[in-house]
C-alpha cells in the first residue's frame, strides 16, 4: 500500500510539475510580447510629447496623448501580474 501511495503522491506532483512549466512558458511568452509592447507604447508617447512641443502646446514627463494615461496603467498591471505569476510559481 505505501508503495502505491507513493506512486500515486509521485503522479500528483509531476502533474503539478508539468502545469507549472506550462504556465511558466505561458508567462515568459506574454512577458516577451508585452516588453516589445511596452517600448512600443513608450515611443509612441515619446512622439506625442515631442510633436505637442514642436507645436508650442508645451510638454512635459506627465502630457498624456489620448488613452495613454488609462493604457500605461494597464501595461503596468499586466507587468505586475506577470511578475506575481512567475514569482509565486519559482
Amino acid at each position: 500500500q505505501a508503495a502505491e501511495d507513493f506512486a500515486e503522491a509521485t503522479r500528483r506532483i509531476s502533474s503539478i510539475m508539468a502545469q507549472l512549466a506550462d504556465q511558466l512558458a505561458l508567462a515568459h511568452a506574454q512577458e516577451t510580447s508585452l516588453r516589445a509592447e511596452v517600448e512600443s507604447f513608450r515611443e509612441a508617447v515619446r512622439g506625442f510629447r515631442a510633436s505637442s512641443d514642436d507645436m508650442g502646446l508645451g510638454s512635459s514627463d506627465d502630457t498624456w496623448g489620448p488613452g495613454q494615461f488609462l493604457r500605461n496603467q494597464e501595461l503596468i498591471s499586466e507587468c505586475l501580474s506577470l511578475r506575481t505569476l512567475r514569482d509565486t510559481a519559482l
